[in-house]
This record gives C-alpha cells, sequence and structure tokens, in this order.
C-alpha cells in the first residue's frame, strides 16, 4: 500500500542477486550487513539467488580434490604396511 524498504534476513556476501519479479533487482546493505531492497508500493514476488564466485569455486575445487587425496592417502596407506 505504500513505498516500502524490504530487509532480507541473509547477509549480503559477493554472488547475491535479488530478482523482483523476473528481473535483477538493485539491493544494498543494511546496517548489520543484510541484504536491503527499496520497492515503491505494489505487489512484488521478491527473490534472492545465490552464485559462485570464480574464488568460490577455486575454494571448493581444491577442497574436493583435496578429500580425493586424503582418502587416497588413506587406502594406499592401509594397503602398504610395513611391518619392520
Amino acid at each position: 500500500e505504500e513505498d516500502a524498504s524490504i530487509e532480507i534476513p541473509v547477509l549480503d556476501f559477493p554472488g547475491w542477486a535479488v530478482k523482483v519479479g523476473e528481473r535483477v533487482y538493485p539491493h544494498k546493505q543494511g546496517i548489520i550487513g543484510r541484504i536491503t531492497v527499496d520497492l515503491a508500493k505494489g505487489e512484488y514476488r521478491v527473490m534472492g539467488e545465490f552464485k559462485n564466485t570464480p574464488v568460490r569455486t577455486l575454494g571448493n575445487t581444491i577442497s574436493v580434490l583435496s578429500f580425493m587425496f586424503l582418502v587416497y592417502l588413506a587406502i594406499y596407506g592401509k594397503n602398504r604396511r610395513n611391518f619392520n
């Protein structure tokens, strides 16, 4: 019924996009770092979408490869016991 500032209870990190309807809408950080969207009066469907950044993708890849390497070491070490 009137203009509003909507605060989404999620901290604003790089990679967040706010969609109002089908279009990406500009947002800002609120006082404590939450996502805030200013909307004119009307009825809207507001949706947040989190996308990966290149740094996050690299970090996730390193984590998966490290885990796979640890599993390999556990299996290889178990099969190659040295009884000296």
